[in-house]
């Protein structure tokens, strides 16, 4: 029997093709960029006249963000990019406020990359470092060094993002989830986490920053880099007074949520009496919040003294829940003024017999109840019970919950923030630290986050109202920026042409944007 053999029916051959990349996609969110002078002379720019721009800088890593890279050393593929290249290089002047000329001069032996190399972009990166703070730090203790002065210049990048979408959505009340999540790192700079403490994950290391997350906006709206041995409870009252402080005159309003870590007197205190806050953050009066509070011995006591009559049924999927109101009053909510009030829902969960934990009660608390798993929350929303008096003592009219509205609000927080925090992490390079400075890790956390802040709002311009609101980064990288494109020149302009596709969905969504003046 004869064998006959076949050849792979597609040949490979290799050529250079200098007006084509595949990042096409690229466009539309270097419009955005553009249009709204997000990079326009940053502040700490004007205190060097040569090298690269802050802007340039704050870009070339926003690229690398945007286009699925995670390692400083990627942006030589961007750099190798000739089409991308000449795209930005076109578009310069209109992102950085700058002549073309005027980018030139600023290269002593003449400008020979449109990217920052490598080693530039790390240098930069570790001018956010503040080895100073960092030097009182105190072994065994737990210390936040403050962020370096070129740090918090960047913070104006994605303050004003966040005052043109609020304005954009003509929004003037806001949900503020605020959440610590662990970055595991493997550098010996790094400190040992909670959970290696625990021993829930033995010898784990690296960072445990603190991050503000707004619903309404899907925005990041403030990060803080923290060591992984620093509790998610600390300063959590000065993280939420800086949000507030970076917020339009327009927001009026605002709400809190947070877990356990945020049941703290001093934000109690400062979510009800605004005599508290500074001047400019008075305006938001009294401040609903909905926190997880702690299961202590005190709080165990109350739940369990709570009469078996007291516990309602949950409907729907809270069928297999029982919620009531609790009468607790520990020692910093007595010494609390009138009028401050702060209240309790608890609800549990049956689990049958597979052994009692730490949230657990066992069987026999109530009659006919085996052990159950306990949720504690504490929040400052008047009941329907207390309707007549919602009005707080500022005059500010507070919604009222139910218990299982409360319980709700708290289920969309770890919804909400923590798909965030696994977005910056997991599809942006928030996840993959460049540095064993602890100030460098914060600024490529901080443009991390700010990345997924302006592909936020490239999709509420190009897909709003479709199933592409909701696709993580994987799939709108495939559909929207993975796309092939090829730069010609005409009548002295450059015409990026794009394939169409069959559904159409690529050319609408640019179509939308680019008609806009954002």
């Amino acid at each position: 029997m004869m064998i006959v053999e076949k050849s792979f029916p597609i040949k490979t051959e290799f050529s250079s093709f200098q007006d084509m990349t595949p990042f096409a996609g690229v466009l539309p969110f270097l419009k955005i960029l553009a249009d709204g002078k997000i990079l326009h002379r940053l502040p700490g720019e004007r205190l060097r006249s040569q090298g690269w721009l802050d802007g340039q800088m704050v870009l070339a890593v926003m690229l690398l963000n945007l286009l699925g890279f995670d390692h400083v050393s990627d942006i030589d593929q961007l750099e190798d990019d000739r089409v991308l290249c000449r795209m930005v290089g076109k578009v310069e002047p209109h992102l950085f406020g700058c002549r073309r000329r005027t980018l030139d001069k600023r290269h002593r032996g003449g400008r020979k990359r449109t990217f920052p190399s490598p080693r530039s972009i790390r240098d930069w990166l570790e001018r956010c470092h503040d080895e100073a703070a960092g030097k009182r730090r105190v072994r065994g203790e737990a210390w936040i060094p403050p962020p370096s002065v070129a740090l918090k210049r960047l913070h104006r990048i994605n303050r004003s993002m966040i005052h043109r979408q609020v304005k954009k959505k003509n929004l003037t009340h806001l949900t503020i989830d605020i959440d610590a999540t662990i970055i595991r790192s493997g550098k010996r700079e790094c400190l040992s986490t909670y959970r290696a403490a625990n021993n829930t994950v033995p010898f784990e290391r690296g960072y445990q920053p603190l991050m503000g997350y707004s619903p309404e906006l899907g925005m990041i709206l403030h990060v803080e880099m923290r060591d992984g041995n620093v509790a998610a409870s600390t300063g959590n009252c000065r993280f939420l007074d800086e949000i507030l402080h970076m917020l339009p005159e327009t927001v009026r309003s605002v709400s809190v949520r947070m877990d356990s870590a945020g049941y703290q007197h001093e934000v109690i205190r400062y979510c009800n009496d605004p005599s508290v806050r500074d001047e400019a953050v008075r305006r938001f009066g009294t401040i609903g919040f909905v926190l997880g509070a702690r299961l202590c011995d005190s709080s165990l006591d109350s739940i369990t003294a709570t009469d078996r009559d007291e516990w309602q049924p949950g409907s729907g999927d809270d069928g297999d829940w029982h919620g009531a109101e609790i009468c607790h009053v520990p020692a910093m909510v007595a010494r609390m003024p009138e009028g401050q009030r702060v209240r309790y829902v608890a609800f549990r969960h049956g689990i049958g017999e597979l052994g009692v934990g730490t949230n657990e009660l066992g069987g026999g608390i109530w009659d006919g109840v085996g052990p159950c798993r306990l949720r504690f929350l504490a929040t400052n929303h008047p009941s329907p019970e207390e309707q007549a008096e919602s009005v707080a003592g500022d005059g500010t009219v507070l919604p009222v919950r139910d218990m299982w509205e409360v319980r709700e609000e708290a289920n969309a927080r770890c919804g909400d923030s923590e798909q965030a925090h696994g977005i910056v992490k997991a599809d942006f390079a928030g996840g993959m630290l460049p540095s064993g400075r602890f100030g460098a890790n914060g600024c490529w956390l901080f443009l991390a986050c700010l990345s997924h802040n302006l592909v936020l709002s490239g999709r509420e311009l190009m897909v709003a109202g479709t199933r592409w609101m909701r696709v993580r980064m994987k799939a709108f990288r495939a559909a929207f920026i993975y796309r092939g494109g090829r730069l010609v020149s005409h009548a002295n302009r450059l015409v990026l042409k794009v394939p169409s596709t069959g559904s159409g969905r690529l050319e609408e969504g640019w179509n939308k944007l680019f008609r806009l003046q954002i």
